[in-house]
């Protein structure tokens, strides 16, 4: 699917655990609306002085039968000072109870379906006079039919070329490159060299230190490219001088935000030297000969090229059906979205050995740029969740059960194991991805899609 279609499945949940009406009732609870949105409603909330009085007075005497007050037996110091000594004490519980009480009854009357807890905010808490509090419910959009017709895209088809074959094929060469000797030539780019290092802080805020054996590839830019340029006709004896400042923004948190002169000493130095590409490099890779390497590739490059157009024209659809129908993304759906992929983001770093506690991510800078796509994630699902359901798609038990054939055969498991480990919310992920996928193709079958010339 796009990143335009959310990670994670849109359930509507329900807010403070259900009571009986009558034991819920607040007499003479005034409320009115603030706030009016698609996906969100403000509501501010007076209790009457009496109810609150009455709340208070019970939490009283929890503490009083408790409390320690030197001079008096527990549970016998006079109810006087235990509401001026502990009025703090009683006030946060007693406003608790009387909210998701108010909460409860304003759900009903507004007949609301929050998405996420309700979330309140205290206005005054004064003995004698009314408790008043803004209550914030987050709703789930409530859409009217999703129009759908009429939907164009250009789309621009991408073809593996011979270019792409033969880069790929200098790609894995390159992989296979072996150290040999520059010649009277001087560094240039993918050249091996070792030397030491030495730096400097402009700042003097630290003593200048010296690294034994850098190894460093010429032209990949590690440590700092102002030294890769430095290095560029250099030979075996030379020492380079460089300026290398790291922002502070830089994945190497014990340089970031310094400026250092750098020298850099080369000691030793040479060519990567790539084998013929033929079939015995073919046959490096497992492939029976060039031939052969040739065509898996291809039939690589075609399926990348065939994601890519899927993804270009789930991409272009869905934004022209927001286009269509402008929807609210609620904002607890995009705060998880948007956890969602910052926990997908640092799997990946993990999974390429980025050690993250040390490797000076800067977590905020990562969400505000995901923030975007998240929310586009979100009023994606929702358009195509109503539209399933506006439509009656559904995948269907044959479709689950193959669904759950092809994850046993790429996981090699059987189909009892996957289906076991797939508890009741993976199952509803699960079966709400494939329904997606099914809408989709829906409004495929429903686009004008033409190719770009």
């Amino acid at each position: 699917m796009s990143d335009t279609a959310p990670a994670l499945p849109i359930h509507r949940s329900a807010g403070p655990p259900a009571a009986p009406p009558e034991a819920d009732a607040i007499p003479g609870l005034d409320f009115r609306v603030e706030e009016s949105t698609q996906t969100r409603r403000l509501v501010r909330a007076e209790i009457p002085a009496a109810v609150f009085e009455e709340s208070l007075q019970v939490e009283f005497r929890k503490i009083r039968r408790k409390a320690r007050v030197s001079g008096f037996r527990r549970g016998k110091a006079p109810k006087a000072l235990i509401e001026q000594r502990y009025f703090e004490e009683a006030r946060d519980p007693a406003c608790r109870t009387l909210l998701l009480r108010a909460t409860r009854v304003l759900l009903r009357e507004l007949d609301l379906e929050p998405i996420a807890t309700p979330s309140w905010t205290l206005r005054e808490t004064v003995r004698g006079r009314p408790l008043v509090a803004e209550v914030v419910f987050d709703l789930y959009p409530a859409l009217g039919e999703i129009v759908f017709d009429g939907i164009e895209i250009t789309v621009a088809r991408r073809e593996v070329s011979e270019a792409e074959i033969v880069e790929t094929l200098d790609e894995i060469a390159r992989r296979q490159a072996k150290p040999g000797p520059l010649g009277d030539r001087g560094l240039r780019d993918a050249d091996l060299v070792t030397g030491v290092l030495e730096e400097t802080d402009l700042a003097g805020a630290e003593p200048p230190r010296a690294t034994e054996e850098v190894r460093l590839q010429v032209g990949t830019g590690a440590y700092h490219p102002g030294l890769h340029e430095a290095l560029q006709g250099a030979a075996v004896g030379d020492t380079v001088v460089a300026t290398a400042h790291f922002g502070e923004d830089s994945p190497d948190p014990e340089r970031a935000g310094k400026t250092f002169r750098v020298q850099f000493t080369v000691q030793a130095a040479a060519t990567a030297v790539s084998p013929p590409i033929d079939d015995d490099l073919a046959r490096s890779v497992g492939a029976n000969s060039l031939l052969a390497l040739r065509g898996d590739i291809r039939d690589r490059l075609r399926k990348e090229a065939a994601r890519a157009d899927r993804r270009e024209v789930e991409q272009k659809m869905m934004a022209a059906l927001l286009e269509k129908n402008p929807v609210e993304a609620p904002a607890p759906l995009i705060d998880a979205e948007l956890e969602a992929r910052l926990q997908a983001l640092a799997n990946t770093l993990t999974r390429r050995g980025v050690d993250l506690e040390n490797a000076g991510v800067d977590w905020q800078k990562q969400a505000a740029e995901l923030r975007p796509a998240a929310e586009s994630a979100v009023r994606a699902g929702i358009l195509l969740d109503t539209l399933a359901e506006q439509q009656g798609l559904e995948p269907g038990a044959e479709r689950i059960e193959k669904r759950l054939r092809d994850i046993a055969e790429r996981e090699k498991q059987t189909v009892a194991k996957v289906r076991a480990a797939l508890d009741e919310g993976r199952m509803r992920a699960l079966v709400a991805e494939m329904r997606r996928e099914q809408t989709l193709r829906f409004l495929e079958e429903r686009t004008k899609v033409e190719t770009a010339a």
